[in-house]
């Protein structure tokens, strides 16, 4: 296994000499003379807290240069690393308890000032990316001085072993790469429908039955024709092995949150115990993904069997904070249920709804008696929050909002920018994903405090974190490759509210951490080698086409079929030049990077470019390039992807398309989505009017819709016509979701006239 500090300075032989600015995540005050670079040869430490000497060893391990001696200054060359000394002391008053460290090297001297023993630790993370290695083995050094703390202090990655199973020893290795970039939050969820993953001893079927699966879906969730792969999949972590990681992220300062889902998503916990759930019915472990209608029934036998859980599980995470997820459980099994219908009526609850919010009040008063604060998702505000608990804010920021003005502790986890199961890339060759859409850039846009939050709430906000639900990541070189260099985004801007711009950024890891990554071994993304398409449009009928590379250091190749141009990056696509249905194809690569080749499929039509005059506005999350994405001839890829849709919850949607003349129109063609496993649905009909006035329209055809793709026949002659999508009420009984808005998501709208 990799081990963490002890070859963390392969990176160093690989890179140029590091600069201060070039730390990631960026430290607060740093300067560096790069012109006095230090050889410091044989280096000597002398450490204060015989707890730091395991950072030592592990560098003795990799240099066979170090010696350690503890207690002692006779020496020529040394590090120091103590509490709260000289340069560090000049700071201290006005940064007490923030973890804060300096980082002093001179000819000859290395100190580290520290005002805990994480700071210590972040201090020798930084001390780490500084060091370079000439061909004699010696440790280089340039002159510096660094002064640092982190802004939040939650700073976490989530990983899902439900779904798909990783090993203890991969567990390590990423938090072993966590902690390099300073990370210090490690969300562990351990329970889902699809396996029970940790041992709970007077319950041994939770793993027995529990933790293995009979069968997995094979490709998307919404691809039912390609069936499951007939296998047996599973695994669970003993009680011993718990231990053991949690006693290694202890060394790397990195506090373990488990996560044990209740009242929802425990299809693999009721398959061992039916008895628990409000249905009784004896079901086998999920082999598919999505949300299920089983859930944990509010009987006092279902509250002890928690309750018991709870006793084993809590000793083994020293972390104040316990996850109960909370998330996505229907209610509708309680309507048929006895029991929790007693529930309602002893508690005096408004609805079924409100049963979860019982179940979860009970569990956070035997949390306390653990000393464990109860955090969940942000649904469990919506049942009524239980005392001292906090919120994990999920589904965008709003709910981490009215968190905090509770004065309830929050972290910022929103799908905008936090969910790493999300394509990072539009390249059709990107490995399968859940879908969404989160590059690098956004990334990096995140901030943990919305601006719409007074500041006088703000000292609820720890922090933030990635999650990273494994449905659509079987192995752990995927899951580096959807975390990584994203992660190194969020590191960035957990850690320091000023952060380097993003251009910075970007070169900051192109030169120096995507580097340490390949020393590393770590499949990393190289999706900031993509190029992009950047379509735009002045006038209807044409599209302004920009090939834009993301990695300045990259030359990009640009390939063409059917397209007359001079320039590789800018040219234009106009009618009649190119024939009404023209299918255009391109594609590109940066040099070097032909396995990254980015192709784009544009459907020139007589509508491309049309002005909208009025649009009902997509729902935040899913409004990629704003109107001009439903007229610029492309359509968005499946299984979605996010970058080329707008997506609507619940609302009709109303366009208005401005043809610039009266023009006899006879065909109006709608491209929406199909992914109800994903809550999106098509409309269920559509009207179009025409009007000359922009004041007086008249409808001329409203069909419903039945397919993806919906041609509508006009015959009239109009220069405005309004689009209006009405979306289906709520999803069916029995399906995924059921009882919600569904989704509308729209890529493409067409019209064509003669």
């Amino acid at each position: 296994m990799r081990k963490l500090l002890t070859t963390l300075f392969t990176l160093l032989t690989l890179v140029s000499f590091a600069q201060p600015s070039k730390l990631l995540p960026a430290p607060k005050i740093s300067t560096v003379v790069s012109t006095e670079i230090f050889n410091f040869g044989k280096v000597f430490f002398t450490v204060e807290n015989p707890s730091q000497l395991q950072l030592i060893e592990s560098l003795n391990t990799n240099t066979q240069k170090v010696k350690v001696n503890s207690f002692t200054t006779d020496v020529n060359a040394s590090i120091l690393i103590r509490p709260n000394f000289f340069l560090h002391a000049n700071y201290y008053k006005e940064t007490a308890d923030k973890d804060s460290y300096t980082l002093e090297i001179k000819q000859g001297e290395i100190h580290l000032y520290y005002d805990s023993e994480a700071a210590a630790f972040t201090g020798f993370q930084s001390l780490l990316q500084l060091i370079q290695m000439n061909d004699e083995h010696e440790i280089l050094l340039p002159k510096a001085h660094i002064y640092d703390y982190p802004d939040y202090s939650w700073r976490g990655l989530h990983l899902d072993c439900s779904r798909h199973f990783f090993s203890t020893d991969e567990i390590k290795d990423f938090l072993a790469t966590m902690a390099h970039y300073k990370f210090n939050k490690f969300h562990w969820h351990l329970t889902d429908d699809q396996g029970w993953r940790i041992a709970i001893k007077k319950y041994p079927a939770l793993t027995g039955i529990g933790a293995y699966r009979d069968s997995t879906k094979i490709g998307h969730f919404n691809e039912f024709e390609k069936g499951y792969e007939h296998q047996r999949y599973g695994g669970f972590y003993t009680q011993e092995e718990v231990k053991d990681i949690v006693s290694y992220a202890t060394k790397l300062h990195i506090e373990v949150i488990p996560e044990i889902e209740m009242p929802g998503h425990a299809r693999a916990a009721l398959a061992a115990y039916p008895k628990l759930g409000c249905s009784q019915e004896e079901l086998p472990v999920a082999s598919t993904w999505g949300i299920f209608n089983e859930v944990f029934c509010s009987k006092k036998q279902t509250l002890n069997f928690l309750k018991d859980i709870i006793d084993e599980v809590a000793p083994l995470f020293p972390s104040s904070y316990f996850h109960i997820g909370g998330d996505e459980a229907p209610s509708i099994q309680r309507e048929g249920c006895k029991h929790c219908q007693k529930t309602i009526k002893k508690h005096h609850l408004h609805n079924e709804h409100e049963v979860q919010g019982y179940i979860l009040k009970e569990i956070n008063q035997h949390l306390k008696k653990h000393n464990k604060t109860l955090i969940g998702w942000d649904e469990i505000i919506e049942s009524g929050l239980p005392d001292d608990c906090a919120v994990m804010s999920w589904r965008g920021m709003q709910g981490g909002i009215k968190a905090a003005q509770a004065k309830h502790p929050v972290v910022m986890s929103p799908t905008t920018y936090c969910y790493f199961d999300y394509y990072q890339s539009d390249n059709p060759n990107e490995p399968l994903a859940i879908g969404g859409y989160l590059p690098l850039e956004k990334v990096y846009q995140f901030s943990p405090i919305p601006p719409s939050l007074d500041s006088s709430y703000h000292q609820y906000i720890l922090g933030g974190q990635a999650n990273l639900w494994t449905e659509y990541i079987p192995d752990f070189d995927q899951l580096m490759y959807m975390t990584y260099p994203r992660a190194l985004a969020l590191s960035e801007k957990l850690w320091n509210k000023r952060a380097p711009s993003y251009t910075e950024f970007l070169d900051k890891i192109i030169d120096h951490q995507l580097p340490y990554l390949e020393s590393q071994g770590i499949h990393y993304s190289k999706a900031i080698a993509d190029a992009n398409f950047i379509l735009k449009s002045d006038s209807m009928g044409s599209l302004n086409v920009s090939v834009v590379n993301q990695n300045p250091l990259l030359p990009t190749i640009t390939n063409f079929r059917n397209i007359s141009t001079s320039s590789k990056t800018n040219f234009k696509l106009t009618l009649p030049e190119y024939k009404i249905e023209d299918t255009i194809y391109l594609s590109t690569y940066a040099e070097g990077m032909e396995d990254r080749e980015k192709e784009i499929t544009i459907y020139l039509s007589q509508s491309t470019g049309c002005t909208i005059d009025s649009l009902t506005q997509p729902h935040p999350k899913f409004n990629n390039g704003g109107s001009f994405t439903l007229v610029n001839g492309v359509y968005g890829r499946r299984p979605w992807n996010g970058s080329d849709w707008l997506g609507y919850s619940g609302d009709t949607i109303t366009a208005i398309f401005d043809l610039q003349e009266e023009r006899e129109v006879y065909n109006l063609q709608l491209s929406c989505l199909k992914a109800e496993g994903s809550w999106i649905y098509l409309p269920e009909k559509v009207s179009v009017l025409g009007s000359n006035d922009k004041v007086n329209y008249h409808t001329i055809n409203s069909p419903k819709v039945t397919e993806e793709i919906t041609h509508v026949q006009l015959y009239n002659s109009y220069r405005y016509i309004k689009l209006v999508v009405i979306p289906k009420d709520k999803i069916p009984a029995g399906n995924e979701g059921a009882g919600q808005n569904p989704w509308t998501f729209i890529d493409e709208i067409k019209i064509t006239w003669k």
